[in-house]
C-alpha cells in the first residue's frame, strides 16, 4: 500500500513541490524532495538482499510502500538514467521516458548497475562522485574495504586502478564530480576474455597478468586458448544482450561464488588476440556484418 511519494531532481521547481505536497497530503500520502548528485548506487553491499541499491544520506532507499517521481533535468542526466532504472524495476514510478535513454548503454558503469539488475553477478561495487562520497561518508566507512580496484571511463585497462588505502581512493576519485566506480579486488591468477558476436560465443582467451594486477594484453598480459563451461557461456551472451552489442567482449572471472563479470567491452580489440584464438577474429566479424548486409537487402 502506497504510504509516501518521493520526489526527485526537484529542488528548484518550488510551486510544484507545494502543489504536489498538497495533493499528495489529500491522499494521506506523505512526501519527500531528494536530489540524485546526493546519491550514490550500491552493489552486492546490501543487507535487504536487493542485488542493486540507491543510498541516500547514508541508508538505501526505502521502497517498500513508497512510489518515485523523477522529474526531467538538464543536470546529473547519467546517474538520473541509472537510478530511475534501478528503482523502477523495485517500486512504482513515474518517470518521462528519457529519464531511461541514455547513450552509455554499454558503458563500464551502466552495465555494472544492469547485469546484476537481471541476474548476473558482478564483483561488489559502489557507484559514486566526489560529491555523493562526501555525503554518505557513515555509509562508506561500513562498507569500503582494500584492496579495491577503481574504475573510470577509459578503455584497455586504462583509467583502471588498485588502490590499498582509503587516501589512494580519495586521489583517485579526484575533485571533478564525474562518476567513478569502485569494485571489490577480487584475487586472481587469470581472468577471460570471451567474444560474442550476434548471440554466440565465438572464442574464449584466457589472459593471465605480467605485473600481478593488469590482465589486459594491452598492458603487457598474456593469453591462451580457453574453453568455457555451459554456465560461462550462457552468461557472457546474455551479458551481451544487456548492453545491446551484437560484438561484445565480456570480460569475466572464476571466483568462490561463480563466474563473476568485470566488463562488458562494447569495441573490443581482436587482431592481437588472434594467435591465440588460431583464426582471425576481424576477419570472422567482417563475414558477419557483410552476410548481415546481404540478407537484408534481399
Amino acid at each position: 500500500m502506497l504510504k509516501q511519494i518521493v520526489v526527485l531532481n526537484a529542488g528548484d521547481l518550488e510551486h510544484f513541490i507545494s502543489t504536489f505536497h498538497e495533493a499528495a497530503a489529500a491522499r494521506s500520502l506523505t512526501t519527500e524532495n531528494i536530489d540524485t548528485k546526493d546519491c550514490l548506487i550500491t552493489i552486492g553491499h546490501n543487507e535487504d538482499n536487493k542485488a542493486v541499491s540507491v543510498i541516500y544520506n547514508n541508508l538505501p532507499l526505502v521502497t517498500k510502500d513508497t512510489g518515485f517521481v523523477f522529474r526531467r533535468t538538464n543536470q546529473d542526466t547519467y546517474r538520473t538514467y541509472l537510478i530511475a532504472t534501478i528503482l523502477s524495476k523495485q517500486a512504482p514510478a513515474y518517470i518521462d521516458n528519457a529519464n531511461l535513454l541514455s547513450d552509455k548503454t554499454a558503458d563500464k558503469m551502466t552495465i555494472g548497475v544492469l547485469l546484476p539488475l537481471s541476474g548476473i553477478q558482478v564483483p561488489k561495487s559502489i557507484l559514486l562522485t566526489n560529491h555523493s562520497y562526501k555525503v554518505n561518508q557513515q555509509f562508506l566507512s561500513t562498507h569500503l574495504t582494500f584492496p579495491s580496484v577503481i574504475k573510470k571511463t577509459g578503455s584497455k585497462g586504462k583509467q583502471v586502478w588498485k588502490v590499498n588505502t582509503l587516501a589512494e581512493l580519495e586521489e583517485k576519485l579526484g575533485t571533478d564530480d564525474n562518476l567513478t566506480l569502485i569494485q571489490e579486488y577480487i584475487e586472481n591468477d587469470y581472468d577471460l576474455r570471451v567474444f560474442v558476436l550476434d548471440g554466440k560465443v565465438i572464442a574464449a582467451v584466457r589472459r593471465s597478468s605480467a605485473d600481478g594486477f593488469y590482465n589486459n594484453l594491452s598492458q603487457g598480459g598474456q593469453g591462451e586458448k580457453a574453453e568455457i563451461s555451459e554456465q560461462e557461456r550462457d552468461i557472457c551472451i546474455k551479458a551481451a544482450e544487456i548492453a545491446q552489442l551484437r560484438l561484445a567482449g565480456v570480460d569475466l572471472v572464476r571466483s568462490p561464488r561463480g563466474p563473476l563479470v568485470f566488463e562488458v567491452n562494447k569495441a573490443p580489440q581482436m587482431d592481437i588476440f588472434n594467435p591465440f584464438v588460431g583464426f582471425d577474429l576481424e576477419k570472422t566479424y567482417s563475414v558477419a556484418v557483410l552476410d548481415d548486409l546481404m540478407r537484408d537487402s534481399k
